[in-house]
């Protein structure tokens, strides 16, 4: 156990187990807020076979975010059924291998870098009393939390960079940019490919041809475009005779 109290360690173990057996089987999954990364976008869009603009019209919301430039999106729960997960039916979770972060570490919750505490009680979650050792890292690698970490690492090099505090936060066109290469990809990569953006920026041709086959390395090019964009990282090259023009950016 970890010396914080309540706290518990990469290395600790703690008992859980969920399955449709249970009778709180999902009751976890309703009047709840699920905050989604742009992973998390990603992957429920590739396992819906859905647009990306259309997704986010149907299953999502915008909260209002601090800086307000920076994308807060969130899982709309349906009202017509007791608000829980539009994908959560009587047999479980329907996108589950491609489910949030969030859900992903449930019944853990982060605190710090490497420091976890159960998020709820015993009496709220049955899966808690089963007589099933988890070590948490083993735990979070059975759910698929580190490939999500990594991704949430990239991100987070953007809201928690320095530069964030200086832009001006009533910019529409900043919004739209961070939303869109985050999020809506189907249209960032209609930007990407079908504007004059090739002509102003010099991407290798095996980094284009990476991105048409896979969303992945476009949110991760979407990542390096914001980070040259608003805080001048030489994270993408310009053209000769580009340098000195401003950057390009959605209407």
């Amino acid at each position: 156990m970890s010396e914080k109290e309540g706290l518990i360690g990469l290395k600790d173990s703690f008992n859980f187990q969920c399955h449709p057996g249970l009778k709180c089987f999902t009751t976890c999954c309703a009047d709840v807020t699920i905050f989604l990364t742009p992973f998390d976008s990603l992957r429920l869009c590739e396992h819906l076979q859905t647009d990306s603009t259309i997704f986010l019209n149907n299953y999502t919301m915008a909260l209002k975010a601090n800086p307000p430039v920076l994308p807060l999106v969130v899982l709309k729960m349906d009202a017509s059924k007791d608000n829980r997960c539009p994908f959560v039916g009587p047999e479980g979770c329907s996108v589950y291998e491609s489910r949030p972060w969030a859900c992903r570490l449930f019944p853990l919750d982060l605190v710090g870098q490497q420091d976890f505490r159960i998020m709820v009680e015993p009496e709220f979650c049955q899966g808690l009393k089963a007589d099933k050792p988890q070590v948490v890292l083993e735990y979070l690698s059975d759910q698929g939390v580190v490939l999500s970490s990594e991704m949430d690492a990239l991100y987070n090099e953007i809201t928690a960079h320095p530069g964030m505090a200086e832009l001006d936060v009533d910019n529409p066109r900043i919004s739209r940019m961070i939303y869109m290469a985050c999020y809506d990809l189907d249209r960032f990569e209609e930007f990407v490919f079908e504007s004059t953006f090739l002509e102003r920026f010099d991407v290798p041709e095996e980094r284009l041809n990476k991105m048409k086959s896979d969303k992945l390395e476009l949110l991760k090019f979407g990542f390096d475009w914001i980070k040259f964009g608003l805080f001048a990282e030489k994270t993408l090259s310009l053209k000769p005779g580009q340098e000195g023009k401003d950057e390009q950016q959605p209407d």
